[in-house]
C-alpha cells in the first residue's frame, strides 16, 4: 500500500525478514529499480549484501555511529579486522555446550 502514491522517499525497516529466498532477490530487484529511477530509500538492514545496494551506509552500534561512507570505502577500512561474537547465552549452565559447539564449525 505504501507504494500506491509512487513515493520520493520510502522508508523500510528490515524490509527482507522472513523473506523467502526468491521473494527476497525479487524485493531487492523491484529496491533497485526504484532506486534507478531517482526513488530514495532509507533502509535500516542487518544483512550486509543488501546494505552494498547502497551509495552510503551507517554503521550504528547501541544508537551511536561508528562508520558512515559508501560501501566499498567502509571494506576498505575494515580489511582485517576481527569479528567479534557476542552471546548471551540462558541459562548459564550451557556455555560451555554452547563454545564446544561454535569452536567445531
Amino acid at each position: 500500500m505504501s507504494l500506491i502514491h509512487d513515493p520520493e522517499v520510502l522508508i523500510l525497516d528490515e524490509p527482507t525478514t522472513g523473506l523467502d529466498p526468491g521473494i527476497r532477490r525479487e524485493l531487492i530487484e523491484f529496491l533497485k529499480n526504484m532506486i534507478s529511477k531517482g526513488r530514495v530509500i532509507l533502509m535500516s538492514t542487518h544483512i550486509a549484501s543488501e546494505a552494498e545496494l547502497s551509495d552510503r551506509v551507517i554503521i550504528m552500534h547501541r544508537g551511536k555511529i561508528i562508520a558512515d561512507g559508501d560501501p566499498d570505502e567502509l571494506k576498505r577500512r575494515t580489511v582485517g579486522l576481527k569479528t567479534v561474537i557476542e552471546l548471551d547465552v540462558y541459562p548459564s549452565s550451557k556455555l560451555d555446550e554452547v563454545v564446544k559447539t561454535l569452536s567445531t564449525k
